[in-house]
């Protein structure tokens, strides 16, 4: 387009604004940030009275963009729309004047080049290129940065990023820097640089170990060829700060890394443009992590491809209706390092589906079935899994983060220690301590976990210690002197807490339920809510009893949900949902988000909420949520038991 932002048409953007649904005074507020922009012309050296345009974005607000892309969406309307008529190669003459008449845009011939793969015929390039009116080119070189081919020799690819590299790290080398400053330049710009390549293309391994050894020049202070000793292994400094490391990049990890987001894109949005395109060239019958590398792949294909085993360490699918799960050859189990039913299969149905475990009236697992199939320990693990009676379709999740998403990238450079099972209950286990925890067994927790690692370390290095009683005696010591300290500059005035630890009355006409979720025995679940008004007395209350041993937050999700439905059967419509899972509120405040089974809960209680005229979430510390914690921990029968006031 020619000079973009400059030509966009005011009153077309209002237009589009409002045929997108946005609220009309919010159109209103950013017509007017558009509008407010004023010029005012030099004429014989001196500036004429300022007028306002009726058309242009302001290049560097960070609002045009949007806008912009806003606008160029109804070009991509016409399109659509032409292709949905069999019309596409007629229309795209049309579909830009209609477009340059309405937005105020024009396309500029002499900057648009087309070209052909080599399987289109001659003829037909003659003939759009005739329609279109543009030259057509062998090649385009780049494309937003990035080479449009990359032939046998990668250094296309490579080129430009270690010439930026190394004039970055030239740059530098003349400065006088501490060891915390070259740490903040390597993270921050150096090992930034290639993020934007890496992540579509596969770096040949030798070219990482030259950005590496470039990288650790620098860090040990080399300059104009001079070679200084390296006193660390570069592998141990790639390490993170909590295991003795500084946190930098490994290269060839994090290439592999970026590559898995784009197979994750691909293996989890469908329907996007790209999956489009790569579905239709490379799998049309087949998903993408069945499918095969094809003849005469692109070097992007290649690398996204190759990526798959880096989803293969922590992807798994997350059970919504089964039909889409093999039970016996795919990935579904959670908490385990193969995620795969390890059970014998014997003469069962090798093309048995997940689905089929589930039972179709009651939306639960059939227990009686799962026993005929599975060993006993493995019954337990599949009856923990939740269902939901929504039955959603089956989703892909990744295993090694709570939220089931693949995110975070560079940190899965080190994939054996986030895969530890041990490891990640051990995490699960302080998260909840930290959360029940409060005042007083806040202190008396750190304060002994510190005093165990002191008297850890203090046997491995020394030789001394390994004395118990020594060692609780001396945290209770610290735990009390740093309470009197606490209190002395509190003294005169209580601090605020940061969340409530006294139950609190409701507002008028709204009815507040607490909820609670604890262990039963070995292998149950226990759930209990309590309903009271604004006066503070009990309206209602139930507990709920399960034969299976959910994972935390998925039973405070589960208590929540069962909460929401005895209320909805009592009647109430103002609510104040109140819970002691930290989690389980934050994530119903922020909404839909998640693909790991915890989430499933989140949007089964989303879906739930719709039926209330008023709910609002708020959290309390077990100190508040006491009634509602001794009734998840009552010893019932398997239904619920409601006591009505």
């Amino acid at each position: 387009m020619s000079k973009a932002y400059d030509r966009i048409e005011w009153d077309f953007l209002d237009e589009v604004l409002k045929k997108f649904g946005f609220a009309v005074d919010w159109c209103n507020r950013v017509m007017d940030c558009v509008r407010s922009v004023t010029f005012s012309v030099l004429i014989n050296g001196r500036p004429s009275e300022e007028f306002s345009p009726n058309r242009g974005l302001r290049q560097g607000d960070p609002l045009s963009p949007y806008l912009f892309i806003l606008c160029a969406e109804v070009f991509s309307h016409l399109l659509r729309k032409a292709e949905e008529n069999n019309s596409l190669r007629e229309a795209i003459q049309e579909a830009l004047r209609v477009y340059e008449l309405s937005s105020g845009q024009k396309v500029n011939f002499d900057k648009t080049t087309l070209s052909f793969s080599k399987g289109v015929r001659d003829s037909r390039r003659g003939e759009i290129e005739q329609k279109l009116g543009v030259r057509v080119v062998e090649v385009h070189d780049r494309y937003l940065g990035l080479p449009t081919t990359v032939g046998r020799s990668k250094k296309v690819i490579t080129k430009g990023v270690k010439e930026k590299l190394w004039k970055k790290l030239q740059g530098w080398k003349g400065m006088i820097l501490s060891k915390a400053g070259r740490e903040v330049m390597i993270k921050a710009v150096a090992q930034s640089l290639p993020t934007y390549a890496m992540s579509v293309f596969k770096f040949p391994s030798s070219f990482c170990d030259e950005i590496r050894s470039l990288i650790a020049q620098f860090w040990w202070g080399q300059k104009n060829g001079e070679r200084k000793i390296h006193w660390v292994a570069w592998k141990k400094l790639c390490k993170s700060k909590g295991e003795g490391g500084l946190g930098f990049r490994d290269m060839k990890l994090f290439n592999w890394a970026l590559l898995g987001k784009q197979a994750w894109r691909l293996a989890t949005h469908k329907g996007s443009l790209i999956e489009q395109v790569l579905k239709a060239k490379y799998y049309p019958h087949s998903s993408f992590m069945d499918a095969e590398l094809g003849s005469n792949p692109s070097y992007t294909w290649r690398g996204i491809w190759e990526a798959r085993w880096v989803l293969r360490r922590g992807v798994r699918w997350r059970v919504g209706d089964g039909e889409k799960i093999r039970v016996w050859h795919d990935e579904w189990i959670p908490g385990t390092q193969s995620r795969k039913i390890i059970s014998p299969r014997g003469n069962s149905n090798p093309n048995t589906m997940v689905g089929d475990l589930i039972h179709p009236i009651y939306k639960n697992w059939n227990r009686s079935l799962l026993s005929q199939l599975f060993l006993p320990f493995e019954v337990e693990r599949v009856m923990s899994i939740p269902i939901s009676s929504r039955l959603p379709e089956d989703v892909m999740c990744w295993d090694l983060e709570k939220d089931g998403v693949y995110s975070e990238v560079w940190r899965l450079s080190d994939f054996d220690i986030r895969e530890r099972d041990v490891g990640r209950y051990v995490g699960d286990w302080w998260e909840g301590c930290f959360e029940k925890s409060e005042g007083e067994a806040m202190c008396e927790l750190v304060t002994l976990s510190w005093a165990l690692w002191g008297a850890r370390c203090k046997m491995l290095m020394e030789g001394e210690g390994g004395y118990p009683m020594a060692t609780w005696q001396y945290a209770q010591k610290i735990c009390k002197e740093a309470l009197e300290i606490s209190q002395t500059r509190h003294k005169g005035g209580a601090a605020a807490a940061p969340h409530a630890t006294e139950w609190a009355k409701p507002s008028a006409g709204t009815v507040k339920l607490n909820i609670d979720a604890g262990q039963i025995g070995v292998g149950g679940c226990g759930l209990g809510a309590v309903f009271r008004d604004e006066k503070g007395d009990v309206l209602a209350a139930g507990a709920f009893q399960f034969e299976v041993a959910w994972e935390p937050r998925v039973a405070e999700a589960k208590a929540i949900y069962h909460g929401l439905k005895l209320a909805k059967e009592l009647g109430y419509r103002h609510l104040e949902v109140e819970s002691d899972s930290l989690l389980a509120i934050q994530a119903l405040r922020k909404g839909r988000g998640g693909s790991s089974e915890f989430h499933l809960i989140i949007d089964d209680i989303l879906d739930l909420v719709v039926c209330f005229d008023f709910v609002v979430w708020s959290f309390v510390k077990r100190s508040g949520n006491n009634v509602a914690h001794m009734l998840a921990h009552l010893q019932l029968g398997r239904l619920a038991n409601v006591l009505g006031g």
